[in-house]
């Protein structure tokens, strides 16, 4: 009987059903002994436990099959907005793999002292998700217009493999740079932005995501280096390092440190010759294979920035440092049921330099198909 139980546990973890599956786990464990059998189903309950946190490290986005819907916010308390919203239709393709179409409507609105811009963009594009037991890999590309001036290609390539408590990613994507950048300065347009200014071709940013993410004893720990080139030749890798340690079932400690530099200097654009973050702060999380799931974190610390003293047509080496109070909160709502699921998040956070903040929030909706 409680092979019978280990093997239904097993079923249901290769269907992503972690909830189900530890409920079937721990029906094997109280029929079996204190063997190697019990203690591998002991190694599997601990293991479904660190599942039931949220990941530390990075994942590309699959393909889900029926219909998807999302919209997305982004903004700052310099005058600069992001908004998009779109939708997708994914159907499967075989047993393992699905295929999608995907449409997105995006606006983005800049009101400085010295001027005021919006612009609108519209693309499209197509998706391809491989899922195998303990792998993923996922590809797409598509075409963008946005303001008139710029029309591109877009892009993306992404593997994720897990094994037990460890999961690794790497992903490489081309996009338009100016909602990473938060600044409508890096998109293309005709008119003078400033005096004697304007933006001839768009930003288009190059990024290589690498992720790891893991378990020693107790704690979790995730590692994401984000390198990204941007077409105007300035490059800035990032790394951001999270150590989690649970103090209950759904509590926990957290420590994150983030560090990032621009290789050169821009006039477009934030660019600190070194940037480098510490906070502490709490996790509160629930996850659930069906109802009601979340996840909150709060944070703070200090941050340290270097900037170059001077731009000017002359090259200055001298830089002067900063050091901000560096705070995030993040919350997370998502509910799931048979044939669709909702989810919303937001997020807050300041630190930059000086009194700089900025916030977000994103809404998903997912339909199955019959």
């Amino acid at each position: 009987l409680a092979e019978a139980d280990f093997v239904g546990g097993e079923l249901r973890r290769w269907k992503r059903q972690p909830g189900a599956a530890r409920a079937e786990y721990e029906g094997a464990l109280q029929l079996a002994g204190t063997d190697s059998a019990g203690r591998e189903i002991r190694q599997l309950i601990a293991l479904f436990e660190r599942e039931a946190r949220p990941s530390l490290g990075a994942a590309p986005e699959g393909d889900a099959v029926g219909w998807v819907g999302r919209a997305e916010l982004a903004a700052d308390n310099t005058g600069f907005s992001y908004v998009s919203g779109g939708g997708r239709y994914g159907i499967p393709l075989g047993r393992l793999a699905a295929v999608s179409v995907g449409l997105e409507q995006r606006r983005v609105t800049a009101k400085y002292d010295l001027y005021t811009r919006e612009s609108y963009g519209f693309g499209g594009d197509l998706g391809a998700t491989l899922g195998l037991p303990f792998a993923r890999l996922s590809a797409r590309g598509g075409l963008l217009r946005h303001g008139g001036a710029t029309e591109t290609g877009y892009g993306s390539v992404g593997v994720i493999g897990w094994w037990r408590s460890w999961r690794a990613s790497a992903e490489v994507k081309r996009e338009l740079a100016f909602p990473l950048l938060m600044t409508a300065r890096a998109l293309a347009t005709s008119d003078e932005i400033a005096t004697g200014e304007t933006v001839d071709a768009s930003i288009m940013a190059t990024r290589q995501i690498y992720g790891l993410a893991g378990a020693i004893g107790v704690v979790d720990f995730g590692i994401v280096a984000d390198i990204m080139r941007l077409t105007d030749g300035n490059s800035r890798p990032a790394l951001t390092t999270t150590v989690r340690y649970p103090l209950g079932d759904a509590m926990s400690a957290l420590y994150v440190a983030s560090d990032l530099r621009f290789e050169e200097r821009s006039a477009l654009y934030w660019d600190p010759d070194h940037y480098m973050a510490h906070s502490l702060g709490l996790e509160a999380s629930a996850r659930r294979d069906r109802g009601l799931s979340y996840v909150g974190r709060l944070l703070t610390g200090f941050a340290r920035s270097s900037q170059f003293a001077a731009r000017g047509s002359q090259p200055d080496t001298t830089t002067t440092t900063s050091y901000a109070l560096h705070a995030t909160a993040a919350g997370g709502l998502a509910y799931r049921a048979s044939g669709w699921g909702a989810g919303l998040t937001s997020w807050y956070g300041r630190g930059r330099e000086g009194d700089y903040q900025r916030w977000g929030g994103s809404f998903r909706i997912r339909l199955s198909t019959p």
